[in-house]
């Protein structure tokens, strides 16, 4: 009955991941540069919800969907969201997610660090360092931070913190 109870929790996991690629799909066709990156959010509200293993797979895909969708070094979101969502594993215990001021600045700090880190991971590993503008960061990080509650919402109703 554990096991059961274990599997209908990756499935919720699972349709989550699935929405939250369509509510990125959306954001990416239709809200220009005024969008969030949803994946980055999700993934960090499952960072501060899931247990490790299932957190760190499911973040993964995350950045590897957003690898696939035309990124220009092949596995550095996957990398960047791992290394970024360590951060969040860590502070879990230390912080209260559940407050929405936490989760703001939270994602603020990190999404301004995932742009840093991006940026390290490409030039490690092509030689060329690939990142946005230092305003681009600060604008994705002010949309990321915005929409963060809301992301953070949407997890938290799902999954129950563990």
């Amino acid at each position: 009955e554990e096991w059961v109870s274990h599997m209908v929790h990756l499935v919720k996991i699972f349709i989550l991941f699935v929405l939250m690629s369509i509510l990125h799909w959306v954001g990416v066709s239709f809200m220009g540069i005024f969008r969030p990156d949803v994946m980055f959010i999700f993934a960090m509200a499952l960072a501060v919800c899931a247990l490790p293993l299932e957190g760190y797979l499911f973040i993964f895909l995350s950045g590897l969907f957003l690898d696939f969708w035309g990124s220009s070094l092949f596995g550095g979101y996957a990398l960047t969201f791992c290394l970024i969502a360590y951060i969040v594993y860590f502070l879990r215990d230390r912080m209260n997610f559940e407050n929405i001021i936490s989760q703001v600045v939270l994602i603020f700090v990190l999404s301004l660090l995932a742009g840093l880190v991006y940026g390290l991971i490409s030039y490690i590993f092509s030689g060329i360092y690939i990142a946005d503008s230092f305003v681009d960061m600060l604008r994705k990080a002010l949309f990321d931070a915005i929409f963060a509650p809301i992301i953070f919402f949407i997890v938290f109703r799902v999954i129950k913190l563990r």
